[in-house]
């Protein structure tokens, strides 16, 4: 998808339609949900979901709130002006710890006082116990949801221009390469059974997909998709069993 160049109605309605399918999705999911703990736990059960429903809301609303006001600014800022970076990275730092503050705040709140929270939102006698029972699972996604302590730990992020996004963090930077061949032979040994894709399709599909990317990451970036100059380790996996050298690069942090 070109931003820059490509044509204002089809890119709104690429974006429309993925912001429509996530939100169908999650209705579907509520409904879905609704009906089989109304099925198996009766009225009550319905009631007391319904109950629950407007504290995992808000916990999303905030996520919300963080995640894409935060993307939007850095965004805003990283597009008027190549001089922007570093008042855009203090946006992104800013989101990040809010994310944390919100999440840490609310957590609290969810287990020392979701009795109070509930009776807040409706739940009755009959409905409070088992409301507190669909909240429980709540308590242990906050921390997962609301925000990613990566720069404290080791992790993994694969692509996304991670190496220039995280570059005040000083992360190990590896690029992953391979001849043609090798990369069509193992399309071909993990491709779905029913998937017919010649050689040459393959071919074709793999020099898109790399197109694609050296775009996003010169996009988003200004650099070159690639260069090795914007690696730590460059790593040629052409002929070689990928498993067998993920473990020699995890002993450069042990």
């Amino acid at each position: 998808m070109d931003l820059l160049n490509g044509k204002i109605k089809n890119v709104y309605f690429k974006y429309l339609a993925a912001a429509f399918g996530s939100a169908l999705i999650t209705s579907i999911y509520s409904i879905v949900d609704m009906a089989m703990v109304g099925r198996y736990h009766g009225p009550e059960g319905s009631a007391a979901l319904a109950v629950v429903a407007p504290v995992w809301n808000i916990i999303y609303s905030f996520g919300l709130l963080m995640g894409i006001g935060g993307s939007v600014l850095f965004a805003t800022i990283r597009g008027k002006s190549e001089n922007g970076e570093r008042q855009s990275n203090e946006y992104f730092t800013a989101s990040v710890a809010g994310s944390v503050i919100l999440a840490a705040v609310i957590w609290l709140v969810v287990i020392f006082f979701d009795r109070e929270l509930l009776l807040m939102f409706g739940a009755q006698d009959d409905t409070l116990s088992l409301a507190r029972e669909y909240v429980k699972p709540i308590k242990f996604a906050i921390p997962l949801f609301c925000s990613i302590r990566c720069w404290r730990h080791i992790c993994v992020i694969v692509g996304r221009c991670a190496d220039y996004i995280l570059k005040d963090y000083k992360p190990f930077r590896i690029f992953v390469y391979a001849d043609m061949e090798s990369k069509i032979k193992r399309c071909m040994e993990k491709a779905p059974e029913d998937e017919k894709m010649t050689e040459k399709d393959l071919k074709n599909h793999i020099l898109a997909v790399d197109k694609k990317r050296a775009r996003y990451y010169k996009l988003y970036t200004g650099r070159t998709w690639g260069d090795r100059l914007n690696f730590d380790l460059c790593v040629n996996t052409t002929q070689t069993v990928i498993k067998e050298i993920v473990p020699a690069i995890a002993r450069l942090f042990v």
